[in-house]
């Protein structure tokens, strides 16, 4: 878990949250913590603000402290999103249109780095590395591609946010529920499954849930789990009020109330 502010990467209990709590690290500037198929946790880190992020790493239940991994030639920038995707690799999301998305290979010692051909904030691929899902960078809208080739861009939705693969032939992304012209606070949820061999290689998006109380926040703004549940921030519910209260001559009353009062 991030701590609110992103200044210390803390481990709570999954059993007992009241007993077990530990940070582990603090930074001025902490990227979002992923856990790796090893055991270790890894997370990007600034200690002055404006500067790239390094990339960190520490194993649990071990007597070593975070330590910098080397990435030769690659300097992150901050707050880039992060997703964990299989058993030895990483894929960053471009923070900037400038940068493209990155692959690191954990397997080796220096992890090795290959750069995409995608600007892209987010990116996710497929659990059977047939695909990448990504939104465009600075704009709404789902776009897949077969990976590693590149060779082609399909379209999945024009209005939507941050793809994420719930499995290797399921796509899910979110976009804000609307009324045909107003954007509202709340978020569809759709799923698209993947169609090797046909034209286009996808399915119709399908309605999963709706959520009017979804939150969207910085960073990705949900998780899916190994078991395929959805996580994600809900707001709390809006009260507005069942009547109106009038009190005449309100303010003439507090004035009364507090001459009676007296110094």
């Amino acid at each position: 878990m991030q701590r609110a502010g992103g200044f210390a990467v803390v481990l709570i209990s999954a059993r007992n949250r009241s007993e077990r709590q530990q940070v582990w690290d603090r930074g001025f500037n902490l990227g979002q913590p992923l856990w790796s198929a090893e055991g270790r946790v890894w997370y990007g880190k600034s200690l002055v603000d404006g500067e790239g992020q390094d990339m960190y790493s520490f194993r649990l239940n071990s007597a070593e402290g975070p330590r910098q991994e080397v990435l030769p030639g690659v300097e992150l920038a901050p707050l880039w999103p992060k997703q964990y995707l299989a058993e030895d690799f990483f894929l960053l999301g471009a923070g900037t249109s400038e940068v493209s998305a990155l692959v690191i290979d954990l397997s080796g010692s220096p992890p090795h780095v290959d750069t995409l051909g995608i600007s892209s904030l987010f990116i996710s691929a497929s659990p059977d590395r047939q695909w990448l899902a990504h939104q465009a960078q600075g704009a709404t809208g789902v776009h897949l591609q077969p990976w590693p080739e590149l060779d082609a861009r399909y379209l999945i939705d024009p209005d939507a946010y941050e793809p994420q693969f719930r499995s290797a032939t399921e796509l899910v992304y979110w976009k804000f529920i609307t009324d045909g012209t107003v954007t509202t606070t709340g978020a569809n949820f759709y799923g698209v499954r993947t169609t090797p061999g046909t034209d286009p290689p996808h399915a119709e998006p399908e309605l999963l849930m709706s959520e009017p109380r979804w939150s969207d926040t910085p960073g990705p703004s949900y998780l899916i789990t190994p078991g395929g549940d959805i996580i994600y921030l809900r707001a709390p519910a809006e009260n507005t009020g069942h009547y109106f209260r009038v009190i005449p001559d309100w303010v003439e009353q507090m004035q009364r109330a507090v001459d009676t009062a007296g110094p």
